[in-house]
């Protein structure tokens, strides 16, 4: 209990410096002064997440030894002669009062050992159809799953994007400045440099826009969660973030831009046309790579985006001595 009482103070603290850290928003903070803040104030509400799991773990071990301690027949004294009186061990739970405890406690894995059992002894296989889970059902189930795969792209894993989080995912200016044109003048002296502006910075702005996702709903009943031997909620979690993976990747590369995300090739302009769309020569990849300006071909990040037939063509190529 005591640790408990640790933990929850460690959460009342984060909160007030939380709570403070956000009072210093107002309309006259700069924009990137506020999207800073608003980040190291979302990184405090983690922590204090944590800290709330961890006294919710710490809370039901204390409950369980509670519950031993109370139906521990040790300590019930016995007559000469005399066996101890029956006890309630609190084993005795209809069907009805060990699923709605599992449902108020959010699912069979965070309820006492005895609740699933009651739930074992009652379970009924909601698998007729057995593509919607009556394969993860043990008759003898292997305690592994079989996934297909299909690689759906690197956009949220690669070190060559950056990924920018918003607290609302409200749509994020970004100022931009192209002075790539401009030279400074040689000096003469005597002479005042000229003054009329021309040659004054020009800044820019682009608006990210937030798009948002979803699947349908995915539906498993109570009963195959707790007889399957997998983790449904892990294993669904994963897929559904591979499917997301999967129309990120296809909007990021070639989405419309118009009320949709902007894709890389749709934004991108055309550094070497091959002469046939069929047959990409070497010097073309030559000519490609050297139709980007130098400045961002020497960044580490640097790095060509292609289709996987496209790659497969490329390492193909061959030249007169081969």
């Amino acid at each position: 209990m005591q640790e408990i009482q640790t933990l929850r103070e460690q959460m009342a603290s984060i909160a007030t410096e939380a709570r403070a850290k956000l009072s210093e928003v107002t309309d006259e903070t700069e924009e990137t002064r506020a999207a800073e803040i608003e980040r190291e104030f979302d990184a405090m509400m983690a922590d204090h997440d944590k800290l709330a799991a961890r006294v919710e773990r710490e809370d039901r071990v204390a409950k369980a030894f509670q519950k031993l301690e109370a139906t521990d027949t040790t300590k019930i004294p016995e007559a000469e002669g005399r066996t101890a009186p029956a006890v309630d061990n609190g084993l005795t739970m209809d069907y009805r009062a060990a699923f709605a405890e599992m449902i108020a406690n959010g699912g069979d894995a965070y309820v006492e050992p005895e609740v699933r059992n009651v739930l074992k002894e009652y379970r009924v296989q909601v698998g007729s159809t057995n593509s919607a889970g009556a394969y993860t059902v043990p008759t003898e189930l292997a305690t592994f799953i079989v996934e297909s795969m299909k690689a759906f792209g690197p956009m949220y894993t690669s070190p060559v994007f950056t990924s920018i989080e918003t607290a609302a995912g409200n749509p994020l200016n970004i100022p931009t400045l192209d002075d790539t044109t401009v030279t400074a003048e040689a000096h003469t002296e005597g002479t005042q440099p000229t003054d009329d502006g021309g040659k004054d910075a020009t800044f820019g702005q682009k608006t990210l826009n937030a798009y948002g996702f979803n699947t349908e709903w995915v539906r498993w009943s109570a009963e195959l969660n707790a007889d399957s031997v997998f983790n449904m909620e892990s294993l669904l979690g994963r897929l559904l973030g591979e499917r997301m993976g999967r129309i990120a990747n296809a909007k990021l590369t070639t989405g419309s831009g118009s009320s949709d995300v902007e894709g890389i090739v749709t934004n991108s302009a055309a550094g070497v046309t091959a002469a046939s769309a069929t047959a990409v020569t070497a010097d073309e990849i030559i000519d490609l790579v050297h139709s980007v300006d130098p400045a961002y071909r020497q960044s580490p990040n640097a790095a060509i985006m292609m289709n996987d037939s496209t790659l497969k063509a490329i390492r193909k190529l061959k030249d007169g001595n081969w």
